[in-house]
């Protein structure tokens, strides 16, 4: 799936905001260091790596989906804490792409 530039997941959206040089965030805790790791990783775009994971969020116990829902990462965004993933549905038939929080993960589970 083709983002535009003008797309809220794009990394060239006009309201995404870089800072290189302040680092210092409040996305503390190991899954958004997990993200924030990988997403140095992707140098050239994560979708060719093909990450998956299966995201076990906050206070639950099963991953997301009635089936479990492999998310594919895209990126991560340091500064608002969003972890971008894509998930295919309806018998993979139908692609979205959805922001997540990274506070709002206690679990991934890394899929090869």
């Amino acid at each position: 799936m083709k983002q535009s530039k003008n797309s809220l997941f794009s990394q060239h959206h006009p309201s995404h905001y870089h800072d290189n040089k302040n680092d210092e965030n409040n996305c503390d805790g190991c899954i958004c260091e997990l993200f924030r790791r990988l997403n140095e990783e992707c140098t050239d775009g994560c979708t060719v790596n093909n990450q998956f994971f299966y995201i076990l969020p906050k206070g639950e116990n099963q991953p997301v989906g009635e089936t479990p829902i492999p998310f594919r990462f895209l990126r991560f965004d340091s500064e608002s804490c969003c972890a971008f993933f894509e998930i295919r549905i309806e018998q993979n038939t139908v692609t979205l792409q959805v922001a997540v929080d990274c506070h709002e993960i206690s679990g991934i589970v890394p899929l090869q």
